[in-house]
């Protein structure tokens, strides 16, 4: 692994991993929609499990868009800080007789400030917005099942007290300024 010593890519650390931000969503959609958490389930998975009957309330979470619109990195006691803000866009797809009364109980749960707090403490994730609620009904085995979708967008932050973002320079002398932020080291 590259240092500041010698020439290469400085890797920061990484931040949490895909696992992490699934149950962190499924959390949020299950204490706001009461739903149980066998029936939040990932949007995407290697072993699907098998779909429950058009009878059954349950909802399919995903994050379809990660964005970073900005960062910036500096330089304090010895070691370069990267801070990069991810936008997250996450779709929820209800299903089931009561899939737009969950689709809205998110959506309005996500306003309400003591709701927002557990998502920042928790999960370090803070709400944007919600946006339209979208009937997507879908024909299986000839027959039709209610489906409505909702996404929302998130933003978060790195977690600095764990480490995340932090990038091994060694040797401040070696390099006189920051090519991203043009401060002295």
């Amino acid at each position: 692994m590259a240092d500041s010593t010698r020439a290469g890519w400085i890797i920061p650390q990484a931040g949490p991993d895909e696992a992490w931000l699934e149950d962190a969503l499924h959390d949020a959609v299950c204490g706001l929609t009461g739903l149980p958490g066998k029936d939040v389930r990932p949007r995407w998975q290697p072993e699907p499990p098998k779909t429950p009957g058009a009878e059954r309330d349950w909802c399919a979470v995903g994050v379809i868009n990660q964005g970073a619109p900005g960062g910036t990195a500096w330089h304090e006691g010895g070691e370069t800080r990267l801070e990069v803000h991810e936008r997250l866009i996450v779709l929820c797809s209800f299903y089931g007789p009561r899939a737009s009364a969950l689709a809205r109980a998110l959506r309005d749960g996500l306003f309400i400030e003591q709701n927002r707090a557990v998502l920042r403490e928790s999960a370090n994730l803070a709400f944007v917005e919600a946006g339209d609620i979208i009937p997507a009904p879908e024909l299986v085995n000839f027959r039709w099942i209610r489906r409505q979708d909702i996404q929302v967008t998130l933003t978060r932050g790195p977690r600095l007290e764990s480490g995340e973002g932090r990038a091994d320079i060694r040797d401040l002398r070696s390099v006189r300024a920051c090519g991203l932020c043009g401060r002295s080291r």
